[in-house]
């Protein structure tokens, strides 16, 4: 077994290979459907647009048995103070190599990046998902991550209509409503979105300042396939924060469109998983799949609610 850093360009071969291990993987949308991802011939692109990132192959022979991608984030806590933490996003492995030495050869070497960068980390679990960070943390000396919020992961179908203008914010009214709207949750921050969106960010602002999000989606970086083999054309609206649920019905409703006038067939986003009653109650049943995913991490706060972009998961 031997491991590869492909935090750049890899051959055309490697390229192949990785791909060929991706396809092996699919993951729930909702009760009835799955997806795969791929991440292209640059795979660590999505991990490079949020942040330093560091991704590593396990590799036997000519074929990839294993990977494992972070990237260190700015996290925003609660308080509004800031501290640097690993974002884990992908740790796959073949079933040749589990339950053997891979996962922590793997897990190791991120750790050794990491530590003179943070020892704070957290990843998004979708649930549903075969394994969870408790079966391979906490031991051998890595740090337990722990389940500390639960997720709601909304993929809705985009709808044509009227675009209001009244919506249309710059990004210095908007960023400032969203740091207002999310105070006192958690989020990422520092993504570079031109390396994985394909479609221009979009700001939208509720006029009143009662809701917003950032359109964008990963077409440059990462694309979706259901289990049908068809592409997911998907866009995501990130730094979602809102006042009231009427609010932020409000700011799908107007996302919908604008993604859809984009040529995009659905839009994804997260909220906090007790928040979707209420939003579904305003009219979001039509056209609406629900996934249900957990926050586990480590060193962090137990007791905040998070604020994720799906464009980041």
């Amino acid at each position: 077994m031997t491991l590869v850093s492909i935090d750049a360009g890899v051959t055309a071969d490697l390229s192949a290979s990785l791909a060929d291990f991706e396809a092996g993987f699919t993951y729930p949308l909702g009760p009835h459907r799955r997806f795969r991802i791929v991440h292209g011939v640059d795979y660590s692109s999505f991990y490079r647009s949020q942040g330093e990132a560091r991704v590593v192959a396990l590799t036997a022979g000519d074929r990839v048995t294993g990977i494992i991608a972070a990237a260190c984030r700015t996290l925003v806590l609660g308080d509004g103070s800031r501290c640097t933490a690993l974002y884990l996003g992908d740790l796959k492995l073949s079933i040749e190599v589990r339950g053997g030495r891979a996962l922590l050869g793997l897990i190791r070497e991120i750790q050794a990046w990491a530590a003179p960068r943070t020892s704070r980390g957290w990843c998004v679990v979708m649930d549903g998902t075969t394994s969870d960070p408790g079966r391979y943390t906490g031991r051998c000396g890595i740090p337990a991550f722990r389940p500390v919020a639960k997720l709601a992961i909304l993929r809705l179908d985009c709808q044509a209509g009227a675009i209001d203008p009244a919506w249309n914010a710059s990004s210095q009214e908007a960023a400032a409503c969203f740091a207002e709207l999310s105070a006192g949750t958690i989020y990422a921050d520092g993504a570079d979105r031109t390396l994985r969106s394909h479609m221009a960010p979009c700001w939208l602002r509720d006029p009143l300042g009662r809701s917003c999000g950032l359109l964008e989606d990963t077409l440059r970086a990462k694309r979706l396939y259901d289990d049908a083999g068809g592409e997911l054309l998907s866009a995501h609206l990130g730094r979602f924060a809102w006042r009231d649920a009427a609010a932020a019905v409000a700011c799908l409703l107007q996302a919908r469109r604008r993604a859809a006038a984009l040529g995009r067939a659905s839009l994804f986003c997260a909220i906090p998983a007790e928040r979707t009653a209420e939003l579904i109650a305003l009219g979001l049943g039509s056209g609406l799949t629900v996934a249900g995913a957990t926050i586990c991490a480590s060193g962090l706060p137990d007791a905040q609610p998070w604020t994720i972009d799906t464009a980041d998961i």
